[in-house]
């Protein structure tokens, strides 16, 4: 055998055995678990005194294979609304911004915008954010606003530039997709499939979870961690459990009075939540927090949730802490106060940490939760759920099994018929049919692709498209060796004259996949990267493998025998 022959050989061999092996990896103890049970995904199997596992193909299914979970995600636009007002520029302290704050919020309830609104008293300034449809919406809104502000200060007039109109771009598609990847990810859900709808909605698809509220209470979530000072007229009270979320442990508050005889008045959270003011110049949030939050859980202490801050809202915290000892700050993760701490020392440098709401029965499940949303980061915009639906893995086995049946039996088929019409020919495509397969799985777990029904059209399709290739040059070899040439200069004049046809259609095929890829979505998209990898894939091995076969072929005693390459005697006989 010739040297080059045998690298050639040697080399393939090593590219199929890498291939195979990338696929195949054995269940290990600390394997992934259910999102749902929390056992392992793939069932465990002792084999032997040594306890060594089966191994299991490493390849992500769809949620039509699978089953699972299906959510469309709607980005909200925000609207905010900036007004300048000499009166505020009278307030001096933070308690009067406070009171202040808390009187436009009553002026200005959620249910009167629709949703979500956030105040900001400024120096001279109020700031309202909210959440609108669109911009009919928003005019609406600002109508609404205008009457509340101007009813309580005469002077106020809108700023340069207000309202501004906040639309969603493909920049906060890409950054909400990447940040519910990451979430999804670390809670151990690793096969989701994040794709973007245009211009504010994102398919979200869950193989294999079947309990979508822990889904979708986990992707929904904002995760928008803000630290407000709360005034100093309120304390909480004693954390009460509340019956209605399973005995989870809520902070109420009280007004503080120094008067005697005087009851002490229950203020509602709401109030509270609508007079603390951010702390510092732009607020301090979870944007500030490194990502390196992790769950502290001692015996006979509590459960909290410890992180660290970056080196300017380091010094934000630590200013703040020094100037406010003896008074408490609200922890608010998502517009709930999740934890009231009182400020013992000033805190300049080190951990911080957040405790006071992991007490109830799911304690230590809500502090895990926060940490993953916490490391995840924030969402740089409002989601809501706007359609769920459940498919079922007995659909999705069903359909893997009659595919997998129809598969291989077209395969078999394709073997059978080459063996019988082309021969010896037909034996070495058979063995690069096979060696095409195993490079093609490889390739699809290399690209980290999800396999999908439609998927595995276009793996069917691949492959007989791999087959046509063999099948043009099987017939350019038959000529050649009819026309008299000798075997080498045959395979040498048959591969030539072969690869201008298989080059052309190959790349028109490779070329409609990446149209498909670019303008569908789903379904579609899954079929386009199969059809494409495998018929990249295929114009390896039709070119490299079965040319490798031939001329090995070539230099052994079969090269002796024509009729092996399916050339009868009597039409050499004929051309000589």
């Amino acid at each position: 055998m010739q040297a080059r022959l045998k690298w050639w050989l040697i080399g393939i061999i090593a590219l199929a055995v890498i291939s195979l092996l990338s696929v195949l990896r054995p269940i290990t103890i600390a394997d992934r678990l259910n999102l749902e049970d929390g056992k392992p995904i793939m069932p465990q199997k002792v084999v032997g005194p040594f306890k060594l596992y089966t191994p299991y193909p490493d390849i992500r299914l769809g949620l039509d294979l699978r089953g699972g979970t299906q959510l469309r995600l709607q980005c909200q636009k925000s609207a905010i609304f900036t007004y300048d007002v000499p009166e505020v520029v009278k307030l001096k302290t933070d308690e009067e911004r406070s009171t202040e704050q808390g009187k436009i919020a009553d002026a200005l309830p959620e249910s009167k915008l629709g949703g979500k609104r956030d105040i900001t008293v400024r120096e001279s300034q109020i700031e309202i954010r909210t959440r609108v449809k669109d911009k009919a919406d928003m005019d609406q809104q600002q109508a609404t606003i205008d009457a509340a502000i101007r009813g309580l200060y005469a002077d106020a007039r809108h700023i340069k530039g207000s309202p501004e109109f906040k639309q969603v771009s493909l920049a906060d598609l890409r950054d909400v997709m990447t940040n519910l990847e990451n979430r999804i990810n670390v809670y151990g859900v690793s096969e989701a499939i994040f794709q973007a709808e245009p211009p504010d909605k994102i398919l979200v698809e869950l193989p294999g979870v079947k309990d979508p509220e822990r889904a979708r209470e986990l992707l929904q979530s904002t995760a928008v961690l803000e630290f407000r000072y709360v005034p100093a007229m309120y304390e909480p009270t004693a954390a009460t459990k509340d019956p209605k979320t399973g005995g989870e442990e809520t902070t109420s508050f009280r007004r503080k009075s120094n008067l005697p005889g005087s009851t002490e008045e229950l203020v509602p959270v709401k109030k509270v939540l609508d007079e603390s003011r951010p702390i510092g110049q732009n607020g301090l949030t979870g944007r500030d927090m490194n990502n390196d939050a992790q769950v502290l859980m001692m015996p006979a202490q509590e459960t909290a949730v410890t992180f660290s801050l970056k080196p300017d809202a380091t010094r934000t915290w630590g200013d703040f802490t020094k100037k406010h000892i003896g008074q408490y700050v609200a922890v608010v993760l998502d517009g709930k106060i999740i934890s009231c701490p009182v400020i013992k020392t000033a805190i300049m440098e080190g951990e911080t940490s957040i405790s006071g709401g992991f007490n109830g029965p799911d304690g230590g499940k809500r502090a895990n939760m926060l940490k993953i949303q916490l490391n995840a980061g924030a969402l740089p915009v409002d989601i809501v759920p706007v359609e769920q639906r459940e498919v079922s893995a007995t659909l999705g086995k069903d359909s893997l099994n009659s595919s997998l049946i129809a598969g291989g039996f077209g395969f078999l088929l394709i073997l059978l018929f080459m063996v019988w019409y082309y021969r010896l020919p037909g034996v070495l495509a058979c063995a690069a049919l096979i060696i095409y397969c195993i490079l093609l799985i490889g390739a699809l777990k290399a690209i980290d692709a999800t396999l999908t029904l439609p998927g595995i059209f276009g793996i069917v399709l691949s492959i007989g498209m791999a087959v046509d290739a063999n099948i043009i040059i099987f017939e350019r070899l038959k000529e050649e060796l009819r026309a008299g040439k000798t075997m080498r200069a045959a395979i040498e004049a048959g591969f030539k004259r072969a690869w201008t046809a298989i080059l052309d259609a190959n790349v028109c095929s490779i070329l409609t996949g990446i149209v498909l890829y670019l303008l569908g979505t789903g379904p579609v998209k899954g079929f386009a990267v199969t059809l494409v990898v495998g018929v990249a894939v295929s114009m390896f091995t039709a070119i490299t493998v079965t040319r490798l076969f031939m001329d090995l072929v070539c230099v052994s005693r079969f090269s002796l025998r024509p009729s092996l390459f399916g050339v009868a005697e009597r039409d050499l006989a004929r051309m000589r």
